[in-house]
């Protein structure tokens, strides 16, 4: 069923360039096969493979394909094999990455790249935004001549600080690494239903659950 998929979308392209009487549209695919979770995809080599192949074949018909590196919550696979599964995908150079600002769709329930990705990814690989779409978001007035990626948090030289603790987190490592498991959707302040942080339940200050120490 791939070769079906990678057709038509050359046929669309095709009849797009023939309205606009251009030939340089752009057809812009964004592939989430992982989001069909453990009954295709088990493991992250085979997130991988997946990523590389649509890519690879996207190049290959002409297509801009851009890529979710996602795994739905069921699977097998951690914020930590997503940060590996990115470094593998990313030298085959897909058009683009989808991504959401915590990482973690609660929603939905999947896993997916973060907004900081991005920047780690440019400073990793040397990428930068297509020149003709820097340009476009520009004219939109969503960025500046100063860019998208300035006074963020994470960056080449950002370190964690060394913080002492009694418990000795062995899940996480540390007490730093758990801090950024946090989604960041603020489940910590929940008051009537669901799980609530106990500092924020005791406290009722948005200073002091992981979300608030994170940040």
């Amino acid at each position: 069923m791939a070769h079906l998929k990678y057709g038509f979308l050359r046929v669309l392209k095709q009849r797009i360039d023939a309205l606009k009487d251009d030939n340089n549209s752009w057809v812009h695919v964004n592939d989430v096969a992982r989001f069909i979770g453990p009954e295709v995809f088990r493991t992250k080599e085979q997130l991988v493979r997946c990523c590389i192949e649509d890519t690879a074949m996207g190049k290959l018909h002409g297509l801009t394909i851009g890529l979710d590196i996602c795994s739905t919550l069921h699977m097998d696979v951690n914020l930590d094999d997503l940060d590996w599964c990115i470094e593998q995908v990313m030298p085959a150079n897909p058009a683009y990455l989808m991504a959401l600002p915590t990482k973690n769709d609660p929603m939905l329930s999947y896993l997916t790249t973060a907004f900081n990705n991005h920047v780690k990814v440019r400073e990793q690989f040397g990428y930068k935004v297509n020149d003709a779409m820097w340009e476009f978001f520009k004219k939109l007035e969503i960025i500046d001549a100063q860019g998208i990626d300035e006074n963020l948090r994470y960056g080449a030289t950002y370190s964690d600080q060394e913080i002492p603790t009694v418990f000795k987190y062995l899940e996480d490592g540390s007490f730093q690494n758990a801090i950024h498991q946090c989604t960041g959707v603020g489940e910590c302040r929940r008051v009537q239903t669901g799980t609530m942080c106990p500092s924020c339940k005791a406290t009722r200050d948005e200073v002091h659950p992981t979300r608030g120490r994170a940040n």
